[in-house]
């Protein structure tokens, strides 16, 4: 029963890492995530097939506002001579395949994941052993070489190096630079929602430590998620000291965990990467430039009252790199969709989000909403993102599934 046990929660960490890190293999250059996916959609024509279930209001609304956006798409094209060809719509509908992802790996899921405590244990899990590999592939020799022989690089990049430089470390599948960010906010408030909640110790110091993994081995990656990481610690301390327990097991674990982490830190971590990673605390001159980029794009941006409203139906330029020379998500968007592109974007991760707490109202469960949410658009202010594959996770999760058995009528034309 334990063996059975333990093969179940290995399995799905192995689907959920797929799901959350879209992995490609050499011998199969085919995107992982897509793979389930398509199983999900497959198995769901059951169910489609079958006349005592029926797909959940929810789900129906996402799939329709999805083609609300496909037509403010196609106004845009109309309106732009040149367009980069429905990329709101790639962009926004394209992750509606993870509602069937999703649904296939709660299927396999459903009997070991049976509570909202198991689902956010098992996806911080997730996350944390994928930050231990991100340490095993920069800090083992040999261990970049063996990852590539057996995964495509984000990009199809033949070198990790060729990624990000030497100065940063590189993540798995997709968790490179702004990519691991997604996956990041998901992990760490998965982690503070258990730790949150916890009444056992050990579970709360083993959540602890993955919390604390989570966020220094990210700042390591993107260090955009410094921000995010000090809201979750204020997060912390809000929800954290109605319980001394858990109060105190916090500073004890984070105090070691932080003692031990600057000690491997100052004896393995190259000058190079230092500078990058903590440059831009001491001095201007130190850091690499984003900051500095990011401020000043803020600053000298502007729109006329045609791109604002309607975009220039531009994301990227013909001859390479982002239209309006800009890294600004927000910028991003309104120069292809204007502002009513952006709002549908911000208001389809809200709703997702809004549905996934209604499914679980509880103050905390409201909190990570909230928190996700907020982390979403800090992450919009530097670059831009996509996070309606792992918010709809949630939302599958916490909802039991996406079809229903139909109700039956108990009206009948005979008194």
């Amino acid at each position: 029963m334990l063996l059975k046990r333990f093969f179940n929660w290995v399995l799905l960490i192995a689907l959920l890492f797929i799901y959350l890190y879209s992995l490609v293999f050499n011998v199969l250059p085919i995107n992982t995530k897509i793979i389930l996916e398509a199983i999900g959609l497959l198995i769901s024509f059951i169910y489609f097939f079958d006349s005592s279930f029926q797909l959940k209001k929810k789900y129906r609304w996402i799939i329709s506002f999805a083609l609300v956006i496909i037509v403010w798409d196609l106004l845009v094209c109309l309106v732009n001579n040149d367009t980069n060809v429905f990329y709101l719509t790639k962009a926004m509908v394209t992750p509606l395949g993870s509602i069937f992802g999703a649904q296939f790996i709660y299927l396999c899921a459903r009997k070991t994941i049976n509570t909202t405590d198991k689902f956010f244990i098992i996806v911080s899990l997730t996350v944390f052993i994928e930050c231990l590999l991100t340490l095993c592939i920069h800090f083992i020799p040999g261990a970049d070489s063996f990852y590539t022989s057996i995964f495509v690089p984000s990009g199809g990049a033949a070198d990790l190096s060729d990624i990000a430089g030497h100065y940063r470390l590189v993540g798995i599948g997709n968790a490179v630079a702004f990519g691991a960010l997604p996956s990041f906010a998901l992990g760490l408030y998965s982690a503070f929602y258990i730790i949150a909640c916890s009444k056992k110790s050990l579970i709360t110091i083993s959540e602890f430590l993955i919390f604390a993994t989570i966020i220094l081995v990210t700042f390591l990656v993107v260090r955009t998620s410094i921000a995010v990481s000090a809201i979750s610690l204020l997060a912390l301390l809000i929800f954290g000291n109605k319980k001394k327990a858990t109060l105190f097991w916090g500073i004890l674990t984070l105090s070691v965990f932080s003692i031990l982490a600057f000690y491997l830190i100052s004896e393995y971590v190259d000058t190079a990467m230092m500078e990058w990673a903590f440059g831009f605390m001491v001095s201007k001159d130190m850091d690499a430039g984003s900051q500095g980029a990011v401020i000043e794009w803020w600053k000298t941006t502007s729109f006329d009252l045609k791109t604002f409203i309607l975009g220039d139906g531009l994301y990227e330029n013909a001859s390479g790199g982002y239209y309006g020379g800009t890294d600004i998500g927000y910028f991003r968007q309104i120069y292809y969709g204007g502002i009513i592109g952006l709002a549908f974007m911000l208001y389809y991760h809200f709703r997702i989000l809004k549905f996934a707490y209604l499914c679980n109202k509880s103050s905390l469960m409201k909190a990570v909403a909230y928190l996700l949410f907020i982390s979403f658009l800090i992450f919009l202010a530097k670059g831009d993102l996509n996070m309606l594959s792992g918010f709809i996770l949630l939302l599958v999760f916490l909802d039991n599934g996406i079809f229903e058995k139909k109700q039956k009528s108990h009206n009948s034309k005979y008194k």
